[in-house]
């Protein structure tokens, strides 16, 4: 019995360091997650990925989208730390069932309503962007209903996972992608 007790803390440690390893080189597990083994030799760190999701609205205006941003953070950790395939799927799936707004509407919102209750003071113009794809997020029920720009809703979504990579040699660092692209269509009502 004293034998096993000895021998049971590094067992159970190399049995650990293994499965991180396997799963690491094979699943796309961050070296930083599941045990840690190799965390200080890679920038793979889940804060470090990106999940890249484009969609295509119902006027085929392609539109960047904000995952993330309404998930709670122990969902999006776990989706960070181990990206899976089927998670994007079913991300995907959820995304054509969802309304989007575009990320600076809360804001901008909040800002008309103030110069409205303070018409004797006089605020500064809000800086516009002048960008072409703006970022969207999912519409929450505490948005406002009559919203200038036009609610999108998606008819394609596009997502992918890109990690951070460092080239020691020549000192660059770039953008690589983790899995496949997953591409989902909604099919149209009128058609066959």
């Amino acid at each position: 019995m004293q034998r096993l007790e000895y021998w049971l803390t590094p067992l159970l440690l190399v049995t650990i360091a293994i499965v991180q390893i396997y799963l690491a080189s094979t699943a796309n597990l961050s070296p930083w997650k599941g045990g840690g083994f190799g965390m200080f030799s890679t920038i793979d760190a889940p804060s470090m990925r990106v999940l890249l999701a484009e969609g295509v609205d119902t006027e085929n205006q392609l539109v960047r989208l904000d995952v993330f941003g309404d998930l709670d953070k122990p969902t999006r950790r776990r989706l960070q730390a181990l990206p899976k395939v089927d998670d994007l799927e079913e991300i995907a799936q959820q995304l054509l069932a969802q309304e989007f707004v575009p990320i600076e509407i809360r804001r901008e919102v909040i800002y008309k309503k103030l110069q409205a209750e303070n018409p004797s003071i006089e605020f500064p113009q809000i800086e516009t962007r002048s960008n072409s794809q703006p970022l969207y997020r999912i519409k929450s029920p505490r948005d406002p209903i009559d919203l200038e720009r036009p609610i999108k809703t998606l008819k394609r979504a596009r997502l992918q996972w890109l990690r951070l990579r460092f080239d020691v040699d020549r000192t660059r660092m770039w953008i690589e992608p983790m899995t496949d692209a997953i591409e989902v269509s909604r099919i149209a009502k009128n058609e066959p």
